[in-house]
């Protein structure tokens, strides 16, 4: 039988079956609940969430899998990776595949997908339960356990179609679950828990662990031989935990090897060669069945949660940052298979249908095909927070500085401006040459002559202000910290304050007209106002997360988005909104809307996700 490493789970992934039309614009709630629209990772590539599982099902197709209910997969063996939705939001803690056709995803809410056509599409299985569920394992193409929180076991005896609920010996939650004949099989967990089958799966005992320190991964072999590994903090260190049967689980020994360095996974590929995966890149190889570890340089201080090895040299690692690495030598050398900054995007901005910038912490990219692809602009490598188009080949970027680009975004200068130790976070223009920038400490800067030079000018305030934005060739509105709103008739030579109704730090601000806006900010703030911004009106957000960025299509639809990634949409003014689901739990920071059906989010560890959706009307709601 295999002996593929039951690290967090092994699967294969990809998207759940997601055909229903879609509303005119971002979202539909069907009477099932669901809501649909694909959303397609730009940045990082091939995706930005924490990753929890691998599985390597041959030398062609690996899939890995993680928050946001994304599956990641390769089938050309890790020359290029493709990442999808399965259309929940869920994360996603382990998978397996017991051929390349066949395949199993288990996750939190007791989510179990299943998919036949190698991951092509996902059936949703009813699991019984709503506990998470941290691994699954496939005795063959029938039998199959899944493992989780509070000692939960479920077993299939009809390859995955229906789960039943296992009596438990254990209330610890389990990490791990293995199988090495048709008889034998364990599960491990946290506090040192072991259970152990020898019945194919039927009836669990407990077994005697020696130890408390929590087992987080486990890897057997046909053979009998099976290494648990885990470990816990203790007091100011991390101490390890490997722990190796030889005898199908019966009996266990404690290696004697700290590491001093929490493992989260663990591969045997035979009962002499495998790899430990842990925190701070942490990685180790063993040469003789886990009785001996040499210390790997896996070329990252990410925190590594799974490993899966398809031969002695071979091997895939995953981490919490997204990262999926790869060795073809045994763990000599590692390749990173991914790629783009992890820094915070602030801002996105089109200049016409094809030509985009966004920007962020230490980076920004730049995009002339709608979207599609973006390269990284090398001179603009400062903290940056906003970014404007004043024309098809005409762009300014703020933050640590000011930056002109006449030539759509190619190369960049800065131009004649204060000297400011402030921050700078967003720009706007009500013409060609007419625009303003607004930062920390109430500061506004103006220029007449396109962004070439820059004076400051006066205002009443000295909150932060977050966001500006012209909405007619002399009006501007401008909100920040404390619920400051201020506003300009002049093009922005004069400011008053206006009464906005909170106090919650105001992110986001956006005009559709001349009259109608909205703001966004703390504590789930959402305004509206309908008379360019001389009187606000606060709107119900259902919820109490800080949002970041909003965008409104017309005066009836619009986004916003937030920590966590929140994404709620409006279809009524703002009366309602309603949350969308998004694969991600990012921070989100901002939101461009290019149509009706199409845009970008953008937020913390450069997540860039373009959302595609169906404009067909759907009534079915």
């Amino acid at each position: 039988m295999s002996t593929k490493s039951i690290v967090g789970s092994p699967l294969f992934g990809l998207v759940i079956g997601l055909g229903a039309a879609v509303a005119p614009f971002l979202w539909t709630t069907h009477a099932h609940g669901q809501t649909v629209q694909n959303w397609v990772w730009k940045h990082p590539h091939p995706q930005g969430n924490e990753l929890y599982a691998v599985d390597i099902v041959d030398e062609s197709t690996a899939i890995a899998v993680g928050d946001g209910g994304m599956v990641i997969r390769t089938t050309n063996g890790a020359l290029t990776w493709s990442a999808s939705w399965t259309g929940i939001t869920q994360p996603l803690r382990a998978v397996f595949f017991a051929d390349p056709l066949h395949g199993t995803v288990v996750g939190d809410d007791g989510i179990i997908l299943q998919t036949s056509d190698g991951g092509a599409t996902w059936v949703h299985r009813a699991s019984g339960t709503d506990r998470q569920l941290r691994s699954i394992a496939f005795l063959d193409s029938q039998i199959g356990i899944a493992a989780g929180a509070g000692g939960t076991l479920l077993r299939t005896t009809d390859g995955g179609t229906t789960w039943s609920i296992l009596p438990s010996a254990t209330d610890r939650e389990f990490r791990g679950v293995c199988f090495t004949d048709n008889r034998n099989a364990v599960a491990v967990g946290l506090s040192g828990t072991i259970v152990r089958t020898i019945d194919g799966g039927a009836q669990w005992t407990l077994q005697a662990s020696g130890t408390s320190l929590s087992l987080r991964s486990v890897s057997c072999t046909s053979s009998g031989t099976i290494l648990a590994v885990g470990g816990d903090a203790r007091g100011f260190r991390a101490k390890s935990i490997i722990l190796r049967s030889t005898d199908h689980g019966n009996t266990w020994e404690e290696v004697d090897a700290d590491l001093q360095q929490r493992l989260y996974g663990v591969s045997l590929t035979n009962e002499r060669s495998g790899i430990a995966v842990g925190e701070n890149g942490a990685a180790f190889r063993t040469s003789d069945g886990g009785i001996t570890w040499a210390r790997l340089n896996a070329e990252t201080g990410q925190w590594l949660s799974a490993v899966a090895m398809l031969s002695e040299n071979i091997a895939i690692a995953v981490s919490a940052g997204g990262m999926l690495i790869l060795t073809e030598d045994g763990g000599t050398t590692w390749a990173a298979q991914q790629q783009g900054r992890r820094t915070t995007l602030f801002d996105i901005q089109f200049a016409d249908a094809q030509l985009g910038l966004v920007v962020g912490d230490s980076f920004a990219l730049r995009t002339s095909d709608a979207g599609e692809t973006w390269e990284r602009i090398e001179e603009l490598s400062s903290a940056l927070r906003g970014v404007t188009w004043l024309n098809a080949r005409t762009a300014i970027v703020v933050g640590r500085g000011i930056f002109r680009s006449s030539d759509r975004g190619i190369t960049w200068t800065a131009p004649n401006a204060p000297d400011m130790e402030v921050l700078l976070w967003n720009v706007s223009f009500a013409d060609d040459e007419t625009g303003v920038i607004v930062g920390e400490s109430g500061v506004v800067l103006r220029t007449t002559d396109g962004g070439e030079t820059w004076a400051r000018v006066k205002t009443p305030i000295i909150n932060d202000l977050r966001h500006v934005q012209f909405i007619d060739s002399s009006t501007a509105v401008a909100g920040g910290g404390a619920g400051i709103i201020i506003r300009s008739t002049d093009a922005g030579r004069t400011w008053t304050i206006i009464e906005s109704g909170t106090r919650h730090h105001l992110h986001g601000l956006h005009f559709v007209d001349g009259n109608v806006g909205s703001a966004v900010g703390f504590d789930g703030t959402i305004l509206r106002t309908t008379d360019g911004g001389l009187t606000w009106v606060k709107q119900p957000s259902g919820t109490d997360i800080p949002l970041r960025g909003v965008r409104l299509v017309d005066r009836e639809v619009g986004v916003v988005v937030g920590f966590g990634g929140t994404v709620l949409g409006t279809r009524d003014g703002g009366r309602s909104w309603t949350p969308i689901p998004v694969p991600t739990r990012e921070w989100l920071m901002t939101v461009y809307l290019k149509d009706a059906t199409h845009g970008f989010v953008a937020g913390w560890r450069g997540t860039l996700i373009r959302m595609e959706l169906d404009g067909s009307q759907n009534t079915d709601n």
